[in-house]
C-alpha cells in the first residue's frame, strides 16, 4: 500500500456502468482506491467496456507494487539516481571480477621488485632496505584500480632501471592488507611511500600523466641515501 493512503477498497465493475464516459471511469477507479495490479486486472476484465480497460492499463502502468515502509520515494528522480547507483555497483562487480581472473599485478618483474602479502613481509623490506642503504619504494594499488594498472609497465620499468632500489607492490584490496594501508595513511589509489633509513620520507598519489614526479622522487630519495645528505 502506498504511503498516506488507506487501506485499498476492493474494486468492483459492474457491465450497466460501461455507459459512463471514458473520464468518468477513470476518476471512479482512481475515488475506488485502485492500488495493485491485481485490482487493475480486475477492472481489465470487463472486456465489453473499452473506457474500463484503457482506465485499467493507465493505473496499472503507474501502479508499484512495493511496500509504503521501505522509505524509499517514488519520484521518478529518485528512481532514476537508484536505478543509475545499482548499474554502477553492477559495473564494480564486473570490474572485480574481471581483475580477479587477470591478474596484472602478478606479471613477473626483475628480482627487485616484491609483492607484499601480510604485514610482516612488507616490515621485512623496509627494514632490509635500512640494513642495506637502499630506498624502498612501496606502491598501493587494487586490482580493479585502472590508473594502478595503466601505471604498472612504468613502475616495472622504473624497477629495472633502478636496481639499487627495493620496489614493492602491496594490494590495498586484499583482505589481509587493507587494514594495513589504512593504518599507514593510504586514501587514494595508486598511492606511494618512500622509506630511507627506516623512515617514511615522501608519500603522495601519481598517475600515468605524473610519471615524470614518480621518477623525481626516487632520483631525491637516492641522492639523500649517499653519506652526507640531510
Amino acid at each position: 500500500m502506498l504511503a498516506g493512503t488507506s487501506a485499498p477498497t476492493t474494486l468492483t465493475h459492474h457491465h450497466h456502468h460501461c455507459v459512463q464516459p471514458l473520464r468518468t471511469v477513470i476518476v471512479s477507479a482512481q475515488r475506488h482506491g485502485l492500488q495493485s495490479s491485481n485490482d487493475a486486472e480486475r477492472l481489465r476484465r470487463c472486456t465489453r467496456c473499452s473506457a474500463a480497460v484503457v482506465a485499467a492499463n493507465i493505473a496499472a502502468a503507474s501502479v508499484v507494487d512495493q511496500p509504503a515502509d521501505n522509505g524509499l520515494s517514488m519520484h521518478p528522480d529518485a528512481i532514476r539516481r537508484r536505478q543509475e547507483a545499482e548499474a554502477r555497483r553492477e559495473a564494480r562487480k564486473d570490474e572485480i571480477a574481471y581483475a580477479k581472473t587477470n591478474m596484472w599485478w602478478e606479471v613477473p618483474g626483475p628480482d627487485n621488485l616484491i609483492l607484499a602479502t601480510s604485514e610482516e613481509m612488507l616490515n621485512e623490506a623496509v627494514r632490509h632496505g635500512e640494513q642495506a642503504r637502499q630506498l624502498v619504494a612501496i606502491k598501493f594499488f587494487a586490482p580493479w584500480c585502472q590508473a594502478c594498472k595503466a601505471l604498472y609497465p612504468k613502475w616495472m620499468q622504473l624497477a629495472m632501471q633502478n636496481p639499487d632500489v627495493t620496489f614493492v607492490k602491496v594490494n590495498a584490496a586484499d583482505d589481509t592488507m587493507r587494514a594495513v594501508a589504512a593504518a599507514m595513511g593510504v586514501t587514494k589509489l595508486p598511492y606511494f611511500h618512500m622509506y630511507m633509513h627506516g623512515q617514511l620520507a615522501k608519500n603522495f598519489t601519481a598517475n600515468l600523466h605524473k610519471v615524470s614526479y614518480l621518477k623525481r622522487a626516487i632520483s631525491d630519495c637516492k641522492q639523500c641515501l649517499h653519506p652526507g645528505c640531510h
